[in-house]
């Protein structure tokens, strides 16, 4: 019996004997229908809260960034310093006949904006429509000498002294001009759902996307190259719909899903900025091409018997991009054959089939079995083409490549109870991959794993799990075809033969009734036996602490920290040979965070109040390449400090004041853009970009006001 119901009873007792009484009793019963039918309309339920109407809550006020911080702003919106206007709402309403919308919108005012209004009547219908603005900012600090930024043809100043290396571009000085890589995403979305009868229901999801802005590219002239502003003028639609029908013991679904990607700049052009012997004087490189992705799903669930269900899901799809061909090059000395025809006619099937068999077998007892398919044919023409390397160079001939693929994965799994504390798992997964036109054919892969759960004591839970792959590889073959050749003694690391040992522990106390703490561990090591050069081995481990106590109904603390170590060993060779290098990378991150909330005082009857919060968190990060009898690289180190704070405080029932502040610093150390200036390396003309280091403060003071 829940406690509502008890309370319930044990506030009316003489009511609860007359019920049993009129349920037991014949001539009760009949005294009570002569009496008639009793009114219901007027009866209310005095511990259901059901919302009615229109509640939520607005927020409007003012809020200041210290400083013009341009790294600050990274997906918050918050890079340009002064004033701005807190305004965001939470609204929600509830009508007769299950009728309802609600609107939630933040960040108003900023460039990281967000608005979504969805309404309809429950079981019934849904219409909803969203709006996102996401900044994504790299650097401020960009220069550059060409002109026509944001366009797709960058030229050179008429003055423009050109040399063998950056170092003799006497005008370069002269010619930079500063650019802001960033871009900006817009993404609108409507959707209905409806659902007639308690059999049917159909669904339509559109969304688009409008990216913007500049980017990161490098282009090349034999052996020099440039870093250039890439425009980026990206349309992305997505269209999902759907029927499905629910049976008494199964159910259907149809659906498509749709996606079209368009790019409003075909390729990008350049003067080279260097002199060239070949009399490369410009070059070109095509951008993201457009394509298209269509496909359909059929899926269902039957239920074999109460205790066993199986479910599957079938996907075909096809993959299109048929832009047209640019020319083999912008370089007049260079004489080539004429395209084998005008466009790619890129045309690519997937094949999709998931099965999922489920079946509890007794009360302690449940199995499960999953496989998945996956196939993907391509049916892209194949032709021979002029290779032309870096707009400069014949190596000759090539023919464009076909890749096909088949995998499959079957995994099977036991969940026992063991005692009514103690679960256990286990369960063993068998993965093939078929890769006909790459350097290994075919892998297989074994894993098995084991996991307990048992609740040691009332107040402590430990999850222990363990598990154990081995991927085993066919011959490494040479691709012919490669450009650039392939060292025969290398071997791709998602390609090599495995092992791999993973564990993990997780372990979570209640010492007191206000007092909860947990530990977790995760440890995994790959071993990779195949070639001579590559990744020879890989271990990462974690380990992480949080905590909270609630020292009183009005005061509460918490707190986490973690560790995080990443361990890589791999072999190279600068003379396409035998190994002649070897190097360790080791990424050491730590993390740590403390926080409290405090209700300094609370009125119940006028509802007056003031709540303070304070948060600081901490994450550091060092990065080391060794190499062996060498020097080693400078550590790479980045660390990141955030502190909020919070004071509420409640005016009235409805209404509350609120003060916000967020201070955030971030630091890097990365020789490898550090004090590099455009003209730091010889062949190559760089954009001067350096590393982000800013410290940031914003203050907010707005009114909340809750109906």
């Amino acid at each position: 019996m829940t406690r509502l119901n008890r309370r319930f009873l044990a506030g009316q007792p003489v009511v609860g004997l007359i019920l049993i009484g009129v349920s037991t009793s014949g001539a009760a019963a009949e005294l009570w229908t002569q009496a008639g039918e009793v009114d219901k309309s007027e009866w209310e339920c005095k511990y259901c809260l059901f919302e009615s109407g229109l509640s939520g809550d607005v927020q409007l006020g003012v809020g200041s960034v210290d400083e013009d911080q341009f790294g600050f702003g990274n997906y918050t919106g918050y890079d340009d310093d002064g004033a701005y206007l807190v305004l965001g709402a939470d609204l929600r309403y509830r009508g007769e006949e299950a009728a309802y919308w609600r609107l939630n919108s933040s960040r108003l005012a900023l460039d990281s904006r967000s608005v979504r209004l969805e309404g309809g009547r429950q079981g019934s219908y849904r219409v909803g429509v969203d709006y996102l603005e996401i900044p994504r900012l790299y650097s401020d600090r960009a220069e550059t000498p060409f002109t026509g930024v944001g366009g797709n043809d960058l030229q050179l100043p008429d003055n423009w002294v050109k040399a063998g290396t950056t170092d003799g571009m006497t005008e370069l000085d002269n010619s930079l001009r500063p650019v802001a890589l960033r871009t900006d995403r817009r993404r609108v979305g409507v959707g209905v759902e409806i659902t007639p009868t308690s059999r049917w229901s159909y669904s339509a999801d559109f969304r688009r996307e409008r990216k913007e802005g500049l980017n990161v590219i490098g282009g090349s002239v034999l052996f020099r190259s440039a870093l250039l502003p890439e425009p980026v003028d990206y349309t992305t639609e997505q269209l999902d719909l759907g029927v499905g029908y629910q049976g008494d013991h199964w159910n259907v679904q149809v659906g498509y899903y749709g996606s079209f990607f368009r790019d409003d700049n075909r390729s990008l052009r350049w003067d080279n900025p260097f002199g060239d012997p070949t009399g490369a004087n410009e070059g070109q490189l095509a951008l993201p091409p457009d394509n298209e992705f269509h496909q359909v799903t059929l899926s269902g669930r039957y239920d074999v018997s109460e205790a066993t269900r199986a479910s599957a899901r079938v996907s075909l799809g096809r993959m299109t991009q048929n832009d047209e061909f640019l020319p083999y090059t912008v370089n007049p000395s260079l004489t080539t054959g004429g395209l084998p025809r005008d466009s790619l006619e890129g045309e690519i099937r997937t094949a999709n089939l998931d099965a999922r068999l489920v079946s509890a077998w007794n009360e302690r007892l449940t199995l499960q079995a999953d496989f998945r398919h996956d196939e993907r044919d391509d049916e892209t023409p194949t032709d021979s083409f002029d290779y032309v390397s870096t707009d400069a160079i014949l190596p000759g001939a090539r023919e464009n490549r076909q890749y096909d693929r088949r995998d499959s994965r079957l995994a099977m799994q036991g969940r026992y109870q063991l005692t009514p504390k103690t679960r256990v798992s286990t369960g063993a997964d068998y993965d093939r991959k078929r890769r006909p036109d790459e350097e290994v054919e075919e892998t297989q892969e074994t894993t098995v794993w084991a996991e307990a759960a048992s609740r040691l004591h009332p107040t402590s839970q430990l999850v222990v799990g363990l598990a154990y792959a081995d991927r085993d590889a066919s011959e490494y073959r040479v691709v012919d075809a490669a450009i650039p050749e392939q060292n025969p003694l290398m071997v791709k690391f998602n390609m090599a033969s495995r092992e791999q040992e993973r564990a993990e522990a997780r372990l979570t106390v209640s010492p007191r009734e206000h007092i909860d703490f947990g530990v977790e561990f995760a440890y995994r090591d790959n071993d990779y036996t195949d070639g001579a050069i590559g990744l020879r081995s890989s271990r990462d481990t974690s380990v992480s602490f949080d905590a909270t106590v609630l020292v009183s109904r009005s005061l509460s603390f918490h707190g986490f920290a973690s560790r995080e170590v990443h361990d890589n060993e791999q072999t190279g060779s600068q003379n396409f040979s035998v190994p002649d290098w070897f190097a360790t990378t080791e990424d050491d991150i730590n993390s740590a965070g403390v926080g409290v909330s405090w209700e300094v005082f609370h009125d119940s009857f006028t509802q007056k109040g003031l709540n303070l919060s304070l948060d600081y968190v901490r994450s550091d990060a060092t990065g080391k390449i060794g190499i062996r009898n060498e020097t080693d690289f400078p550590d790479l180190e980045s660390s990141v400090t955030s502190i909020q704070a919070q004071a509420r405080y409640r005016v009235s029932e409805t209404v509350s004041t609120e003060l916000a502040y967020y201070y955030e610093r971030f630091e890097s150390d990365d020789w490898m853009v550090d004090g590099v200036e455009p003209d730091t390396l010889p062949t190559v003309l760089t954009l001067g970009s350096e590393g982000l280091d800013y410290d940031n403060h914003v203050i907010a003071a707005y009114v909340r006001y809750r109906f």
